[in-house]
């Protein structure tokens, strides 16, 4: 360890191991899902430019198409289970945390371990709705590739909103922070960012859901604008959604490389 201010913690054999994991995962669903949804627009446009005219296609539309739709499913049915694992590997992290912090901030403590338990149960949704949404395409499956829609942007949207309440909570907390940040559990400058990336993707989502309902009304000479609007907005909530995630990294490195073997009492060997 390094710096006077750090300390070891009696942290689980496993902390070091599921934080690298965590990173491997979260790096690679932030580039599969990124790459996936830009591609899919891309490919579709490509295919099909007279149809799309001046009006880029939604990424339902573009996974329409079978030759895109085939291919965003296969990348999708992969990204969805390991996406899980890295948040739950989030998770998992967060828990340890919070048995760091308890002696001196219970409530913090309290706050992470239930908005933990919360994040883990919409993520199973979260990537349930991904799989969903992926694998029933228009238009044969309209109402099951809503329903995915529904599910996936309604539960990604709450797993955020659970990680932000938690980096509010240590932000807000000055003694838990520090005993975090001492203990090597927490990255300051990652978490304040967590707090803005966090914020604007719940303020993504809020935008693209009023933009919804919006594009089906009768808005005049408008109409054109807000279904532009729309449609940009959508990869960007999902975008959004995958920052968040992506600002868990220097956390998790900073964990990975400190706890790369398991802690032990004092005066015993690693």
């Amino acid at each position: 360890m390094s710096g006077s201010r750090q300390e070891q913690v009696d942290a689980p054999a496993w902390l070091g191991r599921v934080a690298a994991g965590a990173l491997i995962a979260a790096v690679f669903v932030v580039m599969v899902v990124n790459i996936g949804i830009y591609w899919a627009r891309w490919a579709y446009i490509g295919a099909h430019p007279l149809a799309v005219g001046l009006n880029a296609p939604t990424i339902s539309r573009a996974i329409s198409d079978p030759l895109v739709g085939e291919t965003f499913a296969f990348w999708i049915a992969i990204a969805a289970p390991v996406l899980f694992l890295g948040v739950a590997g989030i998770v998992a992290i967060w828990l340890v945390a919070a048995g760091v912090a308890a002696p001196v901030a219970p409530r913090t403590a309290a706050m992470l371990r239930i908005c933990g338990a919360l994040v883990v149960v919409l993520q199973v949704f979260a990537c349930i709705g991904m799989v969903t949404l992926s694998q029933y395409t228009f238009p044969k499956y309209h109402d099951e590739h809503m329903l995915g829609s529904y599910v996936f942007f309604g539960a990604q949207a709450g797993a955020v909103l659970g990680g932000l309440a938690m980096s509010f909570a240590v932000a807000a907390d000055r003694r838990g922070r520090e005993v975090l940040v001492a203990a090597g559990l927490l990255h300051p400058l990652a978490n304040r960012l967590r707090l803005l990336a966090g914020t604007l993707a719940v303020a993504a989502v809020a935008a693209y859901s009023v933009l919804f309902f919006a594009k089906d009304m009768d808005s005049g000479s408008w109409e054109g604008a807000i279904y532009a609007a729309y449609v940009t907005t959508e990869p960007l909530c999902i975008s959004s959604f995958l920052l968040f995630v992506l600002l868990y990294t220097p956390d998790l490195a900073r964990i990975a490389w400190r706890y790369r073997r398991a802690p032990v009492a004092e005066g015993q060997g690693a």
